[in-house]
């Protein structure tokens, strides 16, 4: 396999590593959210939820 490959390869297997730290994160963040705000953050709705993860998922894609 080729150095260019094998980069590749790396940086795939890094930008996967990464995504999937920011899931994690997200879900953890949202968990504890939900304990501390309680009721507040139960009546938002899906579309607000969404809106939120994918606004932090591409805050930490920018910021990595």
């Amino acid at each position: 396999m080729s150095q260019t490959n094998q980069d590749l390869i790396k940086r795939i297997h890094k930008d996967l590593i990464d995504s999937y730290d920011e899931e994690l994160e997200l879900e953890l963040e949202d968990r504890g959210l939900e304990q501390i705000a309680g009721d507040e953050i139960a009546a938002l709705s899906d579309e607000d939820k969404e809106y939120r993860r994918v606004y932090f998922r591409e805050l930490f894609r920018l910021q990595g």
